[in-house]
């Protein structure tokens, strides 16, 4: 199982996450928002994703229950049978908001 968790925060500014499969079979992503106690916030969200196709997402319009102002915790991404690639982005309106976040590193099988 592949898988990466990328520490999340909402401070006022948008949170993304955009994914890749660079395997030559479709996979099954799904994305689990945790609290900083590690309990599972919201329901798991599942994306089938092509073969060589590539996904971004927002956090907030994906766990709009949950991921409100003051968030602290974490995306947890993950696969069966593949690997992907993930980066995450903090991006605000004004100019100059824009940051990667930390994504581990995710292994194949």
């Amino acid at each position: 199982m592949g898988q990466a968790t990328i520490s999340v925060r909402n401070r006022g500014l948008s949170t993304g996450v955009a994914i890749l499969n660079g395997e030559q079979h479709e996979l099954e992503i799904s994305l689990t928002l945790r609290d900083t106690e590690g309990q599972q916030l919201g329901e798991t969200i599942g994306y089938l994703l092509e073969a060589g196709s590539r996904r971004a997402l927002l956090l907030g319009l994906l766990f709009p229950e949950v991921f409100g102002e003051g968030f602290a915790g974490e995306l947890v991404v993950g696969t069966e049978g593949g690997s992907f690639a993930a980066v995450a982005l903090e991006f605000g309106d004004q100019p100059g908001q824009l940051t990667p976040l930390p994504v581990t590193r995710v292994e194949k099988d």
